[in-house]
């Protein structure tokens, strides 16, 4: 790291994110932090790997002091894999420019420009579990089933017209589709020391934190420093169930449906004969068999 006075920050850029106003927050943001004090690269990202190879490089780079993510989970997702994959730990502050941002409402990061400037100025590096699905990152959440693919298959043009409105209508199209024609599970196996399951599923979600799609209690017990990974599982039921659940979820009392399994664990293996695609942080993250683990307080935030 940089030890001189002046940190050095790399802008890290998801041009499509708040495409309509991306540019407008960047300039504010460079207003606010001192020149003195601060000097600024910035890179606009063309796509995953392209995001990922940049956030390597730059968390190698030993005259940064910190990466600046703008972009939403996704974003965030690859900014971390980059920073992964360095075996470097360089910090990482996220402003929240995308559609849903469940890391950053979970940490509380402001909108606010100058507020952002205020935090980044302080400095206050606070460490975090990560998620690892056999190599691949999840800073947020992994899962697969029921609704689980809705991140994946809405477009960017949608989510930039209807912002979070976008996962709403998709997520209602998917439910009815699914329950009403398809009548869909998934026949799942579960192994860790902490838990032992087989038989048929709706969906499974891992999560590190609490929120998930928007909704703050998903995985009401969620701690991200407690090195462990949060298991929720929704086995087969009728609609009506499935309904209930769902309208539990508001509260985080879902967790004490008969039909829900709730548990904490390091590492989780799960399987399926099925070809089960799982979701990374709303990113395409391959099919079971997977292997989950937890990466216990090894990346440094700034909140």
């Amino acid at each position: 790291m940089a030890t001189n006075r002046m940190k050095k920050i790399k802008f890290i850029i998801n041009p499509s994110s708040g495409r309509q106003t991306i540019g407008l927050t960047i300039a504010a943001l460079e207003r606010e932090l001192p020149r003195d004090k601060f000097y600024i690269e910035k890179y606009y990202t063309s796509g995953r790997d392209d995001t990922i190879e940049e956030s390597k490089k730059a968390s190698l780079d030993e005259s940064i002091d910190l990466i600046v993510c703008f972009g939403g989970d996704g974003t965030v997702n690859q900014v971390v894999q980059g920073i992964h994959n360095s075996k470097v730990d360089t910090p990482l502050a996220v402003y929240p420019s995308g559609t849903v941002n469940d890391l950053a409402n979970f940490l509380r990061i402001p909108k606010d420009v100058k507020r952002f400037a205020d935090l980044i100025q302080n400095f206050n590096i606070r460490k975090m579990d990560y998620g690892l699905a056999n190599e691949q990152v999840f800073i947020n959440v992994a899962a697969g089933g029921l609704l689980t693919n809705i991140a994946i298959d809405v477009s960017d043009e949608m989510k930039s017209i209807l912002g979070r409105s976008a996962y709403y209508i998709q997520g209602l199209i998917e439910f009815f589709k699914t329950m009403l024609v398809d009548r869909y599970s998934l026949h799942l196996k579960v192994e860790s020391k902490d838990m032992n399951f087989e038989g048929e599923v709706m969906l499974f979600i891992i999560g590190n934190t609490t929120s998930v799609g928007g909704f703050n209690k998903m995985i009401p017990n969620a701690n991200v420093n407690d090195g462990k990974l949060d298991v929720l599982i929704i086995k087969e039921c009728g609609l009506n169930e499935l309904i209930g659940i769902f309208l539990g979820v508001l509260t985080g009392s879902h967790i004490r449906d008969e039909n829900v399994i709730y548990f904490h664990a390091d590492e989780i293996k799960m399987s399926t004969n099925d070809e089960i695609l799982v979701d990374l942080d709303g990113e395409e993250g391959g099919c079971l068999p997977v292997e989950f683990r937890v990466m216990n307080n090894s990346i440094s935030i700034l909140s």
